[in-house]
């Protein structure tokens, strides 16, 4: 396994850390506590570790305990005990995420609890492996459940034998209900796709107790007075998108909200993945993202755990008009608005749309042909400025005859 706690009086103090892709053959694929030890376990992640005995991602057990909390359970494989095992030992798990964890026995996809005392208080148990195999597998001890979400892991709570007393659910979202006072059995409506903060519309929203409800949540969110179900509080964080720049375009978003021009800032609620779009109108080029740890010309993605400001460039296009003089005579072009004056300078950049007026003159002894490229005609050339463009001024020399003289 990833690490072992073993013995009387050894203790370990796990934070921020990730134990990944370990393997144990005997119990705790992730870490083991075992034997009079104790552990901390706050603000990591067990993910994607294997046993074939019990606890995929923490087994406790033979006189051990351990305080688990701010962590996340995710991904793991035990014969019992998908994500834990708790045997003759006392556990507390506080704003936990537990998700995905599977009994390849068929048995406790989520917890088995064995002469043991386990305390839930404001954790998320969902999606471990919704099949016959029940969540939660008390073999004797007790549990006490508060303040949390069970939803979509098969049978959430059984004993074996039956022992109806030996759990204590209270303040809780149960799918399939359970006895208690405050409980609810409704879809606690997730965000989705993996992501397990509570949407705008959730039932779970304010229907904890706050006696022994942490003050945070699992990502140090404060939680309100009266504190939501599960490992996230729900919050609601404005989103406000700026323009800046010579140009001009909108910028859209997924999930909906934000329409810049017209709608500029939108309230989601904690956790959302908000993906924003620039399209620049077509005299503009989007030049790029700032603010909100968003850079580059592609999609923005904002992860709504604050208030977060974000600015989209736009800039407007400028196209080259470019003059040449030709013919067997000499004069010159300028331009309105100002930039050409050839012969000195025959090239200019000018904004997209603009009109620009050329007016030729001839110098003495020449005249002023007419216009060719983007003009035709001898009088003044108009060009809008959609595109790079060339005009060609063209002169003639005026040839003058003596008289003939005889004598």
């Amino acid at each position: 396994g990833g690490l072992k706690v073993w013995g009387y009086s050894t203790s370990a103090d796990v934070r921020a850390s990730t134990f990944y892709s370990n393997t144990a053959s005997i119990h705790g694929g992730g870490i083991a506590v075992l034997y009079g030890s104790s552990a901390v376990i706050d603000d990591s992640s067990i993910v994607d570790n294997t046993t074939g005995g019990g606890g995929g991602g923490i087994a406790v057990s033979e006189s051990a305990s351990a305080v688990i909390s701010g962590t996340s359970i995710i991904s793991n494989i035990a014969d019992l005990g998908g994500a834990i095992i708790a045997g003759q030992v006392t556990v507390t798990l506080t704003n936990v995420l537990i998700s995905s964890n599977q009994s390849s026995s068929g048995n406790a996809n989520v917890l088995s609890i064995n002469d043991s005392d386990v305390e839930i208080m404001n954790s998320t148990i969902s999606d471990n492996n919704p099949g016959e195999a029940q969540a939660v597998l008390l073999w004797s001890g007790a549990l006490t459940i508060t303040n949390s979400i069970l939803w979509n892991n098969g049978p959430n709570l059984q004993a074996d034998p039956p022992c109806p007393g030996c759990f204590t659910v209270n303040y809780s979202d149960i799918e399939g209900d359970w006895t208690g006072t405050g409980n609810i059995n409704e879809n606690p409506l997730f965000l989705g796709n993996g992501n397990y903060h509570l949407s705008e519309v959730s039932p779970c929203i304010d229907k904890g107790t706050p006696t022994g409800a942490p003050a945070y949540d699992i990502e140090g969110t404060m939680r309100d007075a009266l504190p939501d179900m599960g490992a996230y509080e729900f919050k609601l964080y404005e989103l406000a998108v700026g323009m800046a720049g010579s140009g001009s375009g909108s910028v859209s978003s997924s999930p909906a909200g934000i329409v810049c021009g017209a709608d500029c800032t939108e309230s989601f609620a904690n956790g959302t993945v908000v993906t924003l779009t620039a399209e620049a109108n077509i005299d503009s080029t989007f030049e790029g993202w700032s603010g909100g740890d968003c850079t580059g010309i592609g999609v923005c993605v904002v992860t709504m755990n604050e208030a977060k400001e974000v600015t989209a460039t736009f800039t407007l296009k400028q196209y080259e008009l470019s003059v040449s003089l030709d013919g067997t005579g000499s004069g010159f072009v300028n331009s309105t608005p100002a930039g050409i004056d050839c012969g000195t300078s025959c090239t200019a950049n000018f904004d997209y749309g603009t009109v620009v007026t050329l007016t030729a003159e001839a110098n003495i002894g020449s005249s002023f042909e007419g216009w060719g490229g983007a003009c035709a005609g001898a009088g003044d050339c108009a060009v809008t400025m959609t595109e790079t463009k060339a005009v060609t001024a063209i002169f003639k020399l005026i040839q003058t005859y003596l008289p003939m003289v005889y004598r």
